[in-house]
């Protein structure tokens, strides 16, 4: 359920430290929040975060073309 999702995640964080906690709302109103030092460490490396991202995505589409192929 999400909902032990979330307190086992905010359980784990003061343990420590994630990258991000989700606030425990319902719906739409639910959040996810950066930690201040891990959203300047996203911001500052953006673009190489960004490059990364879109290497593993072409890698998993080629995988999922030739596994499709194969079939």
């Amino acid at each position: 359920r999400p909902k032990d999702i979330i307190e086992t995640i905010k359980d784990y964080n003061e343990k420590y430290r994630l990258p991000y906690i989700i606030e425990n709302n319902r719906g739409l109103k639910r959040k996810v929040i950066v930690q201040p030092e891990w959203r300047d460490f996203l911001m500052t490396n953006y673009r190489v975060i960004m490059e990364w991202v879109h290497d593993e995505k072409i890698k998993y589409l080629e995988k999922r073309k030739i596994e499709e192929s194969a079939s």
